[in-house]
């Protein structure tokens, strides 16, 4: 939507999914306004509502690495001398890259430094998890890179930055990289930060959706969740085959629903078989951009709580549908900040909020990295940190599709989470069959039962 948006056109979600071919969405875009709103702002500079939940979460674990967003990727060659003046024409680029916080008067602000230098280290080793260290907030720049002869490492922290935002950093970075020059202007993010947002619709829909008592996910555990939440962490990965995701794209392409509703579909139904409910509360992250931001770096996620009932008497094609529905909504209304909401419903302190699970899908652009004019090899980060119970994310790529869990280690056994993401994957085959009930699917691989 935000590209369409970035071409001059107008577009809601909604007429997307009903648009059955690409001639009848055409014929329903709209020429969108053609101006461009003049940014006179004089004054401190508040942090937005998407900085500040980050910005909590931090300050109550200051040495904790759970809000760094670290990347890894191999290449042929590095030239230290050249990814140092990129990096620093980045920084010159790009306000929120020399950024830090300050708490003034009790308000969390963000202050713009006309300078900051990031020097590249020269890594010894290849171990990145020793390169993975806290960020100090108050200090000038959150952002560190790391190389060696073939390998650069960049972390940047969650609150100058966001999973949208790392293609911008990295085709911009390459670009500097390889000597040319970038044209267009780039929006400041703290345009974004200090505009102005009526709420009144969006805040409405949401209560709407939680004004009957709010459902608890209750999984088995193989230890004891403490009720403070602890952010210890893992990962594991396993990969779908692509014959069976390509089947998938079909089917998807057949109900007119997207693989994101396919995917998010079958894991309502997972969780609904483990925990024996039907009424189920996902986390999930929303880009929360719009077209001025497109090549804008910054922290604009925003997460909505997508609330689906997996009822075992609907088919499969039923829920899919009601998930399309559902997931549409939470798009339309995506702005009105996550925290928000959590105050308007008076949500006691606990674990989590509305959900101690998520899920994430990510684009094959998302997972593309380009350096040196070259496609970089990704290397996957040991994870520590997990902030949620566990997350699915379901990333495509060339010839398959990885399934990376994070996941609290101090809550579940590793095997447990194999076991999760190998009935997951057996649930995605069976609802291949879209006439079936939700009931008739089973969920526990043949391995299991013995």
């Amino acid at each position: 939507i935000s590209k369409m948006e970035a071409n001059g056109y107008k577009i809601d979600t909604k007429t997307i999914f009903d648009s059955n071919t690409m001639m009848d969405l055409a014929e329903k875009l709209e020429i969108a306004e053609n101006r461009e709103d003049e940014f006179d702002y004089t004054g401190d500079i508040s942090v937005s509502s998407a900085q500040m939940r980050v910005y909590t979460a931090q300050s109550m674990s200051p040495e904790s690495t759970t809000y760094n967003v670290p990347y890894a990727f191999k290449v042929n060659c590095v030239d230290k001398d050249r990814l140092q003046e990129a990096v620093q024409k980045m920084i010159l680029r790009h306000e929120i890259l020399r950024t830090h916080f300050e708490n003034k008067n009790g308000s969390i602000i963000q202050v713009i430094e006309e300078h900051a230098e990031c020097k590249v280290e020269e890594l010894e080793s290849e171990d990145i998890a020793a390169f993975i260290r806290p960020f100090d907030l108050s200090a000038t720049p959150l952002l560190r890179v790391g190389c060696t002869q073939n390998m650069v490492v960049i972390d940047m922290h969650h609150i100058i930055t966001d999973g949208a935002s790392m293609p911008v950093f990295f085709r911009e970075l390459n670009e500097i990289y390889m000597g040319r020059e970038l044209t267009g202007k780039v929006v400041p993010y703290k345009q974004f930060a200090v505009q102005t947002r009526d709420y009144t619709e969006s805040e409405a829909y949401w209560l709407s959706v939680f004004k009957d008592e709010i459902p608890v996910l209750e999984m088995n555990t193989d230890f004891k969740p403490e009720q403070k939440q602890s952010f210890s962490g893992d990962a594991l990965y396993d990969v779908i085959d692509f014959d069976i995701h390509k089947k998938i794209l079909s089917k998807s392409k057949e109900l007119n629903i997207t693989p994101y509703v396919y995917y998010m579909g079958a894991y309502n139904v997972l969780l609904s078989k483990y925990a024996g409910a039907d009424d189920v509360v996902i986390g999930m992250p929303i880009s929360g951009r719009n077209r001025n931001y497109m090549n804008t770096i910054g922290m604009f996620v925003n997460t909505v709580a997508l609330r689906n009932q997996p009822v075992g008497t609907k088919t499969v094609k039923m829920f899919l549908e009601e998930v399309k529905e559902h997931s549409v909504d939470a798009i339309a209304y995506q702005e009105y900040p996550y925290g928000d909401l959590v105050k308007k419903l008076h949500i006691p302190d606990g674990r989590n909020t509305l959900f101690d699970v998520m899920f994430g899908y990510q684009s094959e652009e998302m997972t593309k990295t380009i350096f040196g004019d070259q496609a970089a090899e990704l290397i996957p980060i040991p994870v520590k940190a997990s902030k949620y119970d566990f997350t699915f994310n379901i990333m495509p790529r060339k010839d398959d599709v990885v399934i990376m869990v994070e996941y609290c280690d101090e809550m579940y056994k590793k095997s447990t989470i194999q076991r999760l993401t190998d009935s997951y994957k057996m649930i995605l085959t069976e609802m291949l069959e879209t006439d079936k009930t939700l009931e008739e699917i089973p969920f526990v691989t043949a391995q299991d039962k013995e």
